[in-house]
């Protein structure tokens, strides 16, 4: 083996890692650590039985196929990353988006013009539905299961 392969395989693990950060997305657009949401990650999928060590056909029976698969340049050997993406739905609920002013009495006077003289607020509803979009991450080195890493991103839907 060569002898630098050790701190390559280093490195393109903590890469790997490094690119999956979990963020969600809040309803306004913008990204926020998942932490800073109080958010859990969704439960774990097949790749909660995966162990360092398998073989590719091993994870493969598992995982199924990838949706992507990435070859990395390694001197020592074959090296990808194979990439599994999924949707989870998490929870619906009923949420006010905003509100629209509702006369609910009016006047005419002696000129035949019409005035509000008392009027409300009435509040729009819309469903808020949750998913998580969720990315697993598997490096497989000379066709053995090196380092896997889970991400995922919420995301929010109002219908």
């Amino acid at each position: 083996m060569n002898p630098r392969a050790p701190a390559l395989l280093s490195a393109a693990a903590i890469a790997l890692l490094a690119a999956c950060a979990s963020t969600s997305v809040a309803p306004g657009g913008g990204a926020r650590p998942a932490a800073a949401t109080g958010l859990s990650a969704p439960a774990a999928g097949p790749e909660g039985s995966l162990a360092k060590g398998m073989t590719a056909d091993t994870v493969r029976r598992i995982m199924g196929a990838p949706s992507e698969v990435r070859p990395m340049a390694s001197p020592s050997g074959r090296a990808e990353v194979w990439l599994y993406r999924r949707t989870t739905p998490g929870g619906t609920r009923q949420v006010q988006v905003g509100s629209r002013t509702i006369p609910i009495q009016t006047t005419t006077d002696a000129n035949g013009l019409t005035r509000v003289a008392q009027s409300i607020e009435e509040p729009i509803f819309q469903q808020e539905y949750e998913y998580f979009d969720e990315q697993v991450r598997l490096l497989i080195f000379n066709d053995q299961l090196v380092e896997q890493a889970r991400s995922f991103k919420r995301r929010v839907e109002y219908r």
